[in-house]
């Protein structure tokens, strides 16, 4: 493909209103029910403020199983947004996991290349203004950047979401050929500042804090933790706890089954939700965590929930909810349960200690450690007045921090900057 070139001229510092401009989200990974009810929340509040809006959601590879949200965006009926779709072949070792014909590195360059060329001649077609990648991996990352520098899209600004468990060799040159085709880095914890040097260094990075979260997002006042008890079996005194994101070999589903038998041996009745199993690699793990629980002898306690759509119902019948992830940046399901006033028990890593304050927003503890997360559970399971101060802590906490209608005007002020070329080193307020 030939090398991009450069839009000329530079954007006016003033004279241009954000209702001129046309505002592009690019999406590449599973979006969970809350996380896709707070964007399709967003994109409602944030549309008005632009000429048109559209999102553009990238498979990593092709025949997966469809990912709802695209037609939920179309369904809004809001004349000036629309999403599409495209798909990629990020992963050929994923398609040979799957028995895929044809998987094999010669087929993902050659489709990625004619995704890209296609992702360009559409930006092009909309005359694009910025674009925003969210919610992706390195591949799809670099396929999205790569297209909007070909199509001359003044403002290209991706959301860097920390270092994924894959090869880092391989990682690290994906993210240097992405960081040719940016104009901005947005990080959504400081934590994420160092490894966003060693894999953007030649791209202005900027903090923009808050994932952002109405009040009513989740109809917190309509929530059934009732009937989630109900569903499982489970009495309305008896001591429920749960996971909070999609079954995947990072996400710390098998360490929490491993700290379980101790935690069983002193509350013989506790049960224990595991959510997710959508995708067939997720169904690949959830079989394996079944076969664990067997092993530990704990899977009478233990209830594979599958996907589901009603997490806030779920999330408000714990006890206490636990994201024992190896990696992780800002997990939307961990600010969905603290909205809910519920104490959560997570690892310190990533951006969670910026969402989390041990022992007062939350507990926290290392990752792939099951007797420290057995310790850690069973001392909250002991107190039930500290799991509701720590509770209530952290409800505070995301409803005053973490609020929509802010993060909307936040951004705005961003994209403000970044099509003037001044991005501020954070955003905040």
């Amino acid at each position: 493909m030939p090398d991009p070139v450069e839009k000329s001229g530079e954007f006016e510092k003033s004279g241009e209103s954000l209702k001129d401009r046309t505002i592009v989200y690019a999406l590449g990974i599973y979006i969970n029910p809350g996380m896709r009810n707070l964007l399709l929340e967003y994109l409602k509040r944030a549309a008005p403020s632009y000429k048109s809006v559209h999102v553009l959601f990238c498979y990593w590879w092709p025949g997966v199983e469809p990912e709802p949200f695209v037609d939920m965006v179309n369904s809004l009926g809001i004349d000036n947004l629309t999403a599409r779709e495209f798909s990629i072949m990020a992963s050929p070792a994923y398609g040979r996991k799957l028995g895929w014909p044809g998987a094999n590195w010669l087929n993902a360059y050659r489709i990625t290349m004619q995704e890209i060329t296609r992702m360009a001649l559409f930006l092009r077609e909309i005359d694009a203004d910025l674009i925003h990648i969210i919610l992706t991996e390195y591949q799809s990352s670099y396929a999205f950047a790569r297209a909007a520098r070909l199509a001359d899209v003044p403002a290209r600004l991706l959301s860097f979401t920390g270092v994924a468990p894959t090869p880092a060799r391989f990682r690290k040159f994906v993210n240097r050929m992405t960081d040719k085709f940016l104009t901005g880095v947005l990080l959504a914890s400081s934590a994420d500042a160092e490894a966003a040097r060693e894999y953007f260094p030649t791209t202005p990075r900027s903090v923009v804090h808050g994932w952002g979260l109405a009040p009513d997002l989740f109809g917190l006042d309509r929530v059934s933790p009732g009937r989630i008890r109900d569903e499982f079996g489970i009495g309305e005194d008896d001591l429920l706890i749960g996971t909070t994101t999609r079954i995947a070999p990072n996400k710390g589903q098998e360490t929490l089954l491993r700290a379980l038998p101790a935690v069983i041996e002193k509350y013989p009745d506790l049960k224990c939700v595991v959510l997710g199993g959508r995708y067939d690699l997720d169904q690949a793990e959830r079989g394996r965590l079944e076969k664990l629980s067997e092993e530990l002898g704990i899977s009478g306690n233990v209830i594979f929930a599958g996907e589901r759509e009603d997490t806030a119902d779920i999330f408000a019948a714990y006890d206490i909810a636990v994201h024992l992830a190896d990696f992780d940046y800002l997990p939307f399901g961990v600010i969905e349960c603290m909205a809910l006033g519920k104490v959560c028990l997570c690892t310190d890593v990533g951006g969670i200690p910026d969402l989390i304050s041990d022992g007062e927003t939350g507990i926290l503890v290392p990752p792939g450690d099951p007797a420290k997360a057995s310790s850690a559970l069973i001392g909250l399971l002991d107190d039930p007045e500290l799991r509701k101060k720590i509770g209530r802590s952290a409800q505070r906490l995301v409803l005053e921090r973490y609020d929509l209608d802010r993060l909307v005007e936040r951004v705005k002020r961003m994209y403000a900057d970044a099509l003037s070329d001044e991005l501020k080193e954070e955003y905040s307020g």
